[in-house]
């Protein structure tokens, strides 16, 4: 039998191809999994609420005032104006009761450390303004209320794709 030198003699473990391969595979899955537990220890989940029983009181809160909004006839005309920086609000309601002191919320639909809860300034008799915060050209929650009043609208603005928001 004729053998040559290489298979009498092969190379140590370390100078071959396959047992690192092997290696690499498990080491991969470990240093992936240390990625994710640090993603997860680090990151804030802005969707889990710790006190859920109070979630629920202010969801019934929200139901009670949009039903007042839709008692008084309450409408509301926003518009974004991005190029002014302000945002501009006219509310109308059959009533023409006094509407109180007005409430802009801006919440980002994933990211509550975006929202903005903005005090509207009264710059006519159903007219108010407020600074625009810089918000992303992305789908925006809106609730438009008056604590003093009780009553709550509520909408959805693509700021991406639109400038003004009707709310009823």
């Amino acid at each position: 039998m004729n053998h040559t030198v290489d298979e009498m003699n092969p190379p140590p473990w370390w100078k071959q191809f396959w047992p690192w391969f092997l290696i690499s595979l498990p080491a991969a899955t470990i240093v992936a999994a240390m990625i994710t537990i640090n993603l997860a220890v680090e990151t804030n989940d802005g969707l889990v609420s710790e006190d859920y029983y109070k979630d629920g009181l202010a969801i019934h809160r929200d139901a009670d005032a949009l039903l007042m909004a839709r008692q008084l006839g309450v409408e509301a005309d926003i518009r974004f104006d991005r190029a002014g920086g302000l945002i501009n609000v006219d509310v109308a309601s059959t009533g023409n009761q006094a509407l109180g002191t007005l409430v802009l919320s801006l919440n980002h639909p994933t990211r509550a450390d975006r929202d903005s809860r903005l005090q509207l300034k009264p710059v006519g008799p159903s007219s108010y303004q407020a600074a625009l915060p810089e918000l992303s050209a992305t789908s925006w929650n809106v609730e438009l209320g008056a604590a003093d009043a009780g009553w709550q609208l509520n909408g959805r603005v693509n700021l991406g794709e639109t400038e003004q928001l009707l709310l009823k």
